[in-house]
């Protein structure tokens, strides 16, 4: 609704505009009133109301220094005076401000009323103009969010030639001129939520958003949401040596952005220097290789593709099954790769695991059977808090029979787990996509809710169902073959064409009705996906 601020010194003329103006039948809401400027503009500035008719003669402060500090406080209220003098200098100085329009009085309600409407109307259609420049924005925004990340997976398939990432680059403003690259993978986890799965997480949003406002600043670096995984930041430079600088300046950016959210861990794998766009793949995977410390308990630090030999148990001497140190056996960090990993990145897990307990350590066939005991119940019971029963259990990660059979030699035993934890998390991603649908149905759900809500986002429907917006913006549209714009559109439409069918509403109703504030708009929008007017639609049922 539109709404209406009233400066006016003279209290009979006050009274008589507030209450003998029809206001609420013309679909605008009467907001507040002031005897001067002075006593006005602090209140205007608090309510912002849409328009303020203000008399131009009052003691303290007249309607011209109101109109003037309106204009530059509230440059989108529109301001129309009331004035008892006819000089022409008083209407040009109006002018001049940017007054929408110039009243003599008196006037009568009905002429008052006769002025405001249009004004009320161009308030409207600036909103309307303005929601869709949003709308467009946000759907471009998914779009392109998705169009780069399938861009990456492309790159880092190894698939496509130096050419092909080149040329398929230039769609996403990627300028491949540079003599190095690097690519570096970057999470971070709230702190208040340690432990568990990461969903919605507010402060890591905004670190994310900050990180986006900041973009430009980054020397030669592009950013690629990668959802669960975290981002990833392809790095160039002309030399070696600079891009050492350009991987510092991201990092220390980085910290910086994290440091004034807040309580956010970090994990950072800086992957191999390449000198050609083919070979970023390469620099990717070895930096993945060492992002999967993070779930080691390595919190809070950046590791380089070639420093998994710093997180090695030191020991050269053999060891008999009395000397066996259990230590290095981190059931937390299994329990938590179970919960939050990626099944590609299972084998590079389980290697850097071995690590942590010391090769020597595993040529004990009793410290092997102990391991493998021991992994094989964190998996069970991990399946179990699934809610998987003891059947589905053996059927996903086999006994504890299979597993000792298999432990004949290093080697084999290292194979063995491996494969139980692959098995477990695709036993959990099982799970996890028939989860996503519930999520993608309680998403649906929402959207029917809310759809007649102008103000309805991305961001809000992915809060809705505990997600942050880049994860819940690939999910959705993997399950539904749309972008979350493209639903909200086709049922809005859908939801449009029925009052079209089954009511008698005018066409700005019914673009109300569906959450489009600009009729002119939701027109457009609807003979381009229906192929005719509204009107044209209503005529054919």
């Amino acid at each position: 609704m539109i709404s209406v601020f009233l400066v006016e010194d003279e209290f009979v003329v006050r009274e008589g505009i507030k209450k003998n103006v029809d206001w609420a039948g013309s679909g605008i809401s009467f907001l507040g009133e002031a005897p001067d400027g002075e006593l006005a503009y602090p209140l205007i500035q608090k309510l912002k109301p849409d328009i303020v008719i203000t008399d131009i003669k009052m003691p303290f402060m007249d309607g011209l220094d109101l109109s003037r500090l309106i204009r530059k406080e509230l440059p989108g209220t529109k301001i129309i005076i009331l004035s008892g003098y006819g000089d022409f200098d008083y209407a040009k100085q109006a002018i001049g401000i940017g007054v929408t329009d110039y009243l003599l009085k008196p006037i009568s309600p009905e002429k008052l009323l006769e002025a405001v409407r249009p004004v009320a109307a161009l308030v409207r259609e600036e909103r309307g103009k303005e929601e869709n420049l949003r709308r467009f924005e946000e759907e471009m925004k998914e779009n392109e969010t998705l169009a780069r990340s399938k861009y990456f997976d492309e790159v880092i398939s190894g698939q496509l030639s130096s050419a092909d990432i080149i040329c398929r680059g230039q769609s996403q403003k990627i300028n491949f001129a540079a003599g190095c690259f690097r690519i570096v993978l970057y999470e971070v986890n709230d702190t208040a939520q340690s432990g568990e799965a990461m969903g919605y997480s507010g402060r890591v949003v905004q670190f994310t958003e900050a990180l986006q406002k900041k973009e430009k600043e980054l020397p030669r670096v592009d950013i690629f949401p990668r959802g669960v995984e975290g981002l990833a930041f392809l790095v160039k430079a002309d030399s070696e040596h600079e891009l050492e600088e350009n991987t510092g300046a991201l990092l220390s950016l980085l910290g910086s952005l994290r440091e004034a959210v807040g309580e956010l861990r970090y994990f950072a794998a800086i992957g191999k220097l390449t000198h050609r766009p083919k070979e970023i793949a390469e620099s990717f995977y070895s930096a993945r290789r060492v992002f999967a410390y993070r779930y080691l308990g390595q919190k809070n630090r950046t590791v380089r593709y070639d420093e998994s030999e710093s997180f090695k148990v030191v020991d050269d001497c053999p060891r008999d099954s009395m000397e066996i140190d259990v230590g290095g056996f981190d059931r937390n960090a299994v329990r938590n790769f179970l919960r939050n990993g990626l099944l590609s990145e299972a084998p590079a897990f389980a290697a850097n695991f071995f690590v942590q307990l010391g090769e020597n350590s595993l040529t004990s066939m009793m410290f092997r059977q102990y391991v493998a005991m021991d992994l094989y119940l964190c998996a069970a019971d991990f399946l179990r808090q699934m809610e998987y029963g003891e059947e589905e259990v053996r059927k996903h990660i086999g006994d504890i029979g299979t597993i000792s059979a298999a432990l004949v030699s290093v080697q084999q035993t290292k194979d063995c787990l491996t494969e139980l934890i692959e098995h477990a998390v695709e036993a959990r991603d099982s799970k996890a996509t028939k989860r996503y649908g519930k999520l993608i149905e309680d998403a649906k759900e929402y959207i029917g809710k809310n759809y007649a809500n102008g103000e309805i986002s991305l961001n809000a429907t992915a809060q809705s169902v505990n997600l942050s917006p880049n994860h819940f913006s690939t999910i959705f549209s993997q399950e539904t073959g749309s972008t979350f714009i493209e639903y909200l559109t086709d049922l809005r439409m859908e939801k449009a064409r029925e009052m079209l069918r089954c009511t008698d509403r005018k066409t700005s109703e019914i673009a109300y009705c569906v959450g489009y504030q600009d009729p002119h708009y939701f027109s457009y929008l609807f003979r381009k996906i229906n192929n005719c007017s509204p009107r044209e639609y209503r005529e054919k049922r």
